[in-house]
């Protein structure tokens, strides 16, 4: 499912995330989507590929986007994301190769979980 490069807005991401999980490519990045990453973010268990940059999303990465096994690349840069990266997404160690959480108002530590993933390229 692409939306990128759009003006959408309001809440989507929390609609998806609690309507399906057949989905495995989620890319609505650059739109004017507002709210946080909802924990209904776990429901996505086929996702691979989850692109919510460019928004202007909350709060904090969900700890459990972690359950998302199958997850190659998040990228949920240039929004207005805040406290730490949670060490979950260390638990994405066999085939996350793609993690880009720039440009975000993260503080913290970086996870010394994400040492684990071996196959980040970028």
């Amino acid at each position: 499912m692409a939306f990128s490069h759009n003006f959408l807005k309001g809440p989507s991401v929390s609609t998806i995330a609690n309507s399906t999980t057949q989905l495995s490519w989620i890319d609505m990045g650059i739109n004017q989507i507002h709210g946080t990453i909802p924990s209904g973010v776990k429901n996505l268990v086929n996702v691979t590929y989850l692109d919510l940059a460019m928004n202007h999303l909350t709060g904090s990465i969900p700890p459990n986007i972690g359950k998302l096994h199958k997850m190659q690349a998040l990228r949920i840069l240039g929004n207005k994301l805040s406290r730490g990266i949670p060490s979950s997404i260390g638990n994405l160690i066999t085939v996350l190769f793609n993690l880009d959480l720039s440009r975000n108002n993260l503080v913290g530590d970086v996870p010394s979980s994400l040492a684990a993933c071996q196959n980040l390229k970028y």
